[in-house]
């Protein structure tokens, strides 16, 4: 009976085949057997991750109607209001002084400007006589500490006293004094607002008659700001109201110039291609043959890298034409003296005087 159960335990175990090594221990591998590991399937991959869903892309415009816009034709402009008088102060570009111009009284002497008077500064013409720019300083406060308002309450105190330099206008007739940009320079709060370096500056941009145009600049650091915030003013002002004014723009070339605006702004930086341009500011000044021309600026939001203003978010496009501000159609040509002595010194800028200003004028350039 033993034998019987041995015999049988001996089948049973040729049967099974070899046992398994024991875990830790390598079995050799004959000649002719497989190689197990050869045999098994590959760990299956792991899945890719998912493909990022692209944003959509900004509605694009087709380049062939951005050059049609670019084209687009203008109406002609009417003829230009030729202009008479005595004499005239020019400005005259001077890198170096204080709102970058110089004065010169000029008169015709045998049909050519001659220079009979100067000051160094832009001298503004009005029909009460002559004016010039003087300055005075605003007290503000620039935070002395502003990583202490990046705290949670703030605890920034220590203020720090910076001047601006506010400019404003002075009759050489009557000593009264004029800021048609009043209430675009402020001091401001330091710490209390959370604000660090900071400046207001005014630029001269030129003037037609008594219109007179300028452009206030400001820009404040604020505390823990990555960068600092600009803002561009544009001020356009009558010397012989003292208030100021708007120019408009020319009904029949309008439309036409928002188009060539259009094709140029889309083609720089702007958020959204299909936004109809904004009119921002009309000017004007002289040409090198005397004749005034219109300077229409329009706007479209752009993102902060590529805003040039006005604002961080803004560009502007400007079209120069032979169309005029209706309200200044009066001033359209110079006299060919005068307009002569404009080519000769690159000066834009004529402001015309009445034989009865001559006398005075001359006085007041020569104090």
């Amino acid at each position: 009976m033993l034998r019987v159960r041995a015999l049988v335990i001996l089948l049973m175990a040729s049967c099974a085949g070899p046992a398994a090594p024991p875990r830790g221990t390598s079995v050799a591998i004959g000649p002719g057997r497989p190689d197990p590991a050869a045999s098994a399937l590959p760990p299956p991959a792991r899945p890719a991750p998912p493909a990022p869903v692209p944003e959509p892309a900004p509605d694009e415009i087709d380049p062939a109607i951005l050059d049609a816009e670019a084209a687009t034709p203008v109406p002609d402009a009417p003829a230009k209001v030729a202009l008479s008088g005595a004499a005239a102060v020019v400005w005259l570009p001077q890198p170096g002084l204080d709102f970058g111009f110089r004065s010169a009284l000029v008169e015709p002497v045998g049909g050519v400007a001659k220079e009979v008077a100067a000051r160094k500064e832009p001298v503004f013409v009005g029909r009460g006589g002559l004016w010039v720019l003087r300055t005075k300083k605003l007290a503000s406060l620039a935070c002395d500490e502003c990583e202490a308002c990046l705290t949670d309450p703030p605890s920034c105190k220590r203020d720090r006293r910076v001047d601006i330099t506010r400019p404003f206008l002075v009759s050489l007739t009557s000593g009264k004094a004029l800021e048609p940009w009043q209430g675009s320079y402020g001091p401001r709060e330091g710490c209390k607002a959370g604000v660090g370096e900071h400046d207001t500056t005014l630029s001269l941009l030129g003037g037609v008659g008594s219109i007179y145009f300028v452009s206030v600049h400001s820009w404040d650091q604020g505390c823990g700001a990555a960068h600092p915030m600009f803002m561009d003013e544009a001020i356009t002002f009558d010397l012989d109201t003292g208030k100021r004014a708007a120019l408009s723009f020319p009904p029949a070339a309008t439309p036409a110039l928002k188009k060539r605006a259009h094709a140029e702004l889309v083609r720089a930086c702007v958020m959204d291609p299909k936004e109809e341009p904004a009119e921002y500011r009309a000017l004007a000044a002289y040409g090198n043959h005397g004749e005034l021309e219109g300077s229409f600026q329009f706007t479209m939001s752009a993102p902060y890298m590529c805003g040039t203003g006005p604002g961080h978010y803004s560009a502007v496009s400007e079209q120069v034409s032979d169309w005029l501000p209706p309200e200044l159609e009066r001033f359209g040509k110079l006299p060919a003296w005068l307009a002569a002595y404009l080519a000769k010194h690159g000066a834009k800028h004529a402001f015309m005087l009445g034989a009865g200003q001559v006398a005075a004028a001359k006085r007041q350039m020569r104090r």
